[in-house]
């Protein structure tokens, strides 16, 4: 709430940081997974992937599938492209639209995973039918096979 600015407020990452940190101190996977994104991206805090994988797996252990997501984020921001993949794959099953953008994007380019065009405009088609707008935009602008 505070880290968007709502609430009549304006942004006060500090007090996000806090409030999240209060509520995944409790146990709230959304606010693990919340604070997992706040030290990967590095917002209102000195990034620390260290402890975004934390905290998203303190939220995948809580039922939040999507926090996979963040796991591959993580990865990949440290070349573990692999490992990325499978954790994007874990979001995109368990309905993440995010993680099968993600997904379709390491298929689209072959980064750590081999290249598989078809299965890449698959996922982006199904995440742009359900709304992803990123993906969305993938289809529109993009020729898949020749990228």
């Amino acid at each position: 709430m505070y880290e968007l600015g709502k609430g009549g407020g304006s942004k006060n990452l500090y007090k996000a940081v806090r409030e999240y940190q209060k509520a995944a101190d409790q146990g709230h996977p959304l606010a693990q997974h919340s604070l997992g994104w706040i030290y990967a991206k590095g917002k209102g805090v000195p990034q620390d992937m260290q402890k975004a994988m934390h905290y998203f797996e303190q939220a995948i252990q809580g039922g939040d599938t999507a926090a996979y997501n963040g796991v591959g984020y993580v990865y990949e921001q440290e070349g573990k492209l692999p490992q990325a993949y499978e954790a994007y794959q874990k979001a995109a099953a368990g309905g993440d639209l995010d993680g099968k953008y993600n997904q379709a994007r390491l298929l689209q380019s072959g980064k750590g995973v081999k290249r598989d065009v078809a299965l890449a405009q698959q996922l982006y088609q199904e995440a742009a039918q359900e709304g992803h707008q990123q993906s969305k935009q993938v289809l529109q602008s993009t020729d898949l096979q020749e990228s």
